[in-house]
């Protein structure tokens, strides 16, 4: 039989206050720099989807001559019912049709053809001076991943998402003659059915092409920009409206605009004139190497195409980030000097530029 030794005692509360006082410790230490494996984790995340979709955009490109877009550029950029990465998976997965692209019977069949149930119509403004010219296209959310339809012909998809990846976002916007309004959304949006290819923290990644070779690298149709990132001088941002025009976006619900939040919001907000935003989307999108800084819209773009995330801030270029931050945001005055465009690459944001 055995019996307890008379010597054997039990912890003291210091000695357990000390072991406690040592695993906060060490939990203080270990929780950054887990929290930096995470985020470095979500950003090779990221990136690799963009580099996926890049490469689908570049097989497009191979087999048509163009980038992906179920509207042509210049007719999104005035009327932005559906976002620019939208656009462009409707024409890389399908789900969506042209109206003159198809068999006008087929086009309006109820039984097998696109005016089936399912089949929703989406009427785009081609210009603002001819109210009456439109541009027609069908959307089917069930199609979307079947391939698309070209020049009447079908193909197989060029992009193949994980269904994690493909996620309809809350929060989008629609501008019409200069006011964004969620109600103004095509049904087929505002209801939450339209998929968007989204990030590792929840939000949506932005997609915008070229839509001609010469010009200012930046601005409207009329300007005969390379870029069509910016409507006369309204607050319309193009195929990237229904992100940038946001008061409260994906998961995180974050605003993108400044009415909503004096502080943190968009440095796209901040232009004072249309000049001035035209300048700083010139200066995100040219080549460093190439031109003066100070004079962004004459430069050389970096590709034909460019993906954006918003990162872990869930702000698209933040004004609180890169070169700012929450005592001293940055302006787009800082951006567009010499010093500033250093800076940009100090953004939590994750660019893709892509095509030749």
């Amino acid at each position: 039989m055995h019996t307890l030794s008379k010597n054997r005692r039990g912890f003291t509360l210091i000695e357990i206050m000390v072991v406690i006082g040592i695993i906060a410790l060490l939990v203080g230490i270990l929780l950054p720099a887990l929290s930096k494996v995470q985020e470095r984790a979500r950003m090779t995340q990221t990136l690799g989807l963009m580099q996926e979709f890049s490469k689908a955009c570049d097989a497009f490109q191979q087999e048509f001559g163009r980038y992906p877009g179920l509207v042509p550029e210049e007719i999104l950029a005035n009327d932005p019912q559906i976002s620019g990465t939208e656009n462009a998976m409707l024409e890389l997965m399908g789900g969506g049709v042209r109206k003159n692209d198809v068999d006008k019977t087929l086009y309006t069949d109820t039984t097998t053809g696109y005016g089936a149930s399912g089949w929703m119509e989406l009427t785009f403004k081609t210009d603002n001076a001819a109210p009456n010219d439109k541009f027609y296209v069908k959307i089917n959310i069930g199609k979307i991943g079947d391939g698309p339809r070209i020049n009447g012909k079908q193909y197989p998809p060029f992009f193949a998402p994980k269904a994690a990846e493909l996620v309809p976002v809350a929060g989008q916007m629609h501008s019409e003659n200069g006011q964004r309004t969620a109600g103004e959304l095509p049904a087929i949006v505002s209801a939450g059915g339209m998929p968007d290819l989204i990030d590792a923290w929840g939000n949506p990644i932005i997609f915008i092409r070229a839509a001609r070779n010469v010009g200012p690298l930046a601005g409207c149709e009329d300007d005969r920009a390379q870029f069509l990132v910016l409507d006369d001088g309204k607050s319309i941002y193009g195929s990237m409206d229904p992100y940038l025009g946001s008061t409260s976006l994906g998961e995180m619900s974050l605003s993108q605009t400044k009415s909503a939040n004096v502080l943190n919001y968009s440095l796209f907000e901040d232009g004072t004139d249309a000049t001035q935003k035209k300048k700083l989307f010139a200066q995100f999108l040219r080549h460093p190497g190439f031109g003066d800084p100070t004079t962004p819209l004459s430069g050389t773009a970096r590709g034909k195409y460019l993906l954006i995330s918003a990162g872990k801030d869930g702000i698209y270029f933040s004004r609180t980030d890169g070169l700012g931050n929450k005592t001293t945001p940055v302006t787009s005055s800082t951006i567009l000097s010499k010093e500033g465009l250093a800076g940009i690459d100090n953004f939590d944001d994750i660019r893709l530029f892509g095509g030749g």
